[in-house]
């Protein structure tokens, strides 16, 4: 079984993203390294990673991520709303209920 793990780089410096992932490259860990959130997101969308490391000094590159990952929640939990309970049923509802 191998300890290798999976690991998401971030930063929108180059030089030190791509040096910290063959870093940990080295390491025996598999890195992929990606120049900001969004980019982030879009690879988060696609595969799952063990950790993510991100510079601390950046901590909105944290923010972006966790506020565009509640946007998607957020997104996808109205679309199944919008499914299950069809616009014309609410207005219904409401016309009902407000008379």
């Amino acid at each position: 079984m191998s300890d290798a793990a999976s690991v998401l780089v971030v930063d929108d410096d180059e030089a030190v993203g791509k040096v910290l992932a063959a870093l940990m490259k080295q390491g025996g860990h598999n890195a992929t390294w990606v120049p900001s959130a969004e980019a982030a997101l879009a690879v988060l969308e696609k595969k799952a990673f063990d950790a993510t490391a991100f510079e601390k000094e950046k901590g909105r590159i944290a923010a972006q991520l966790r506020d565009a990952k509640r946007n998607q929640l957020f997104q996808a939990y109205m679309s199944e709303a919008r499914k299950r309970f069809p616009i014309e049923r609410n207005a219904e509802a409401i016309r009902r209920v407000v008379g």
